[in-house]
């Protein structure tokens, strides 16, 4: 293994790590449900809807973990393996999901069925980030992904990449990484 990029949400991968971003947790609706009415919503408002949930190992554990704030977990009403998948069923009204990352508009936009609608409460944010085996004797290429990786997050902005109800969003971008 060269490199990972990944949430740390799991697996532990060492000191050997650069934050890119962070991403806070959002609510995907459809765009005729009562939730869509709102600004933002709570989990506890979520919880009586079916849960349509990125079944992936540590996103399961960290997805269906937010519900404990509130004391009930939802019904889930579909996992999958797919973000697609996700977007899908919530675009045909089979129910609501959770996500950290929304895609960028020009790679794969939203249906227009779809809502992302920023969560009440403050909860930790995922940081995005890289990890290499090689601490300070990282190769060029290594290091010239990592910051084309960074570069990439700035160039979006925060707008583009996360859903959030603060309009000060510059906390979600790492500085540049020293490499």
């Amino acid at each position: 293994m060269d490199l990972v990029v990944t949430y740390d949400i799991g697996q532990e991968f060492g000191s050997n790590t650069i934050p890119i971003c962070k991403f806070p947790t959002h609510a995907l609706v459809h765009r005729d449900s009562a939730l869509a009415k709102l600004n933002v919503v709570s989990l506890k408002s979520l919880v009586d809807h079916p849960l349509i949930l990125l079944d992936l190992p540590e996103t399961r554990v960290y997805l269906l973990g937010l519900f404990d704030n509130v004391s009930r977990r939802p019904r889930i009403g579909l996992r999958t393996h797919f973000y697609e998948t996700v977007r899908s069923a919530v675009s045909n009204g089979l129910g609501v999901s959770i996500l950290n990352i929304r895609p960028t508009p020009e790679t794969i936009p939203d249906n227009p069925n779809l809502l992302r609608l920023p969560l009440k409460e403050k909860l930790r944010q995922p940081t995005l980030f890289a990890a290499d085996p090689y601490g300070a004797q990282k190769p060029a290429a290594v290091t010239a992904f990592i910051k084309e990786l960074h570069s990439y997050f700035v160039e979006l902005g925060p707008s583009v990449f996360a859903v959030t109800q603060d309009t000060d969003t510059d906390d979600l971008l790492y500085p540049v990484p020293k490499l």
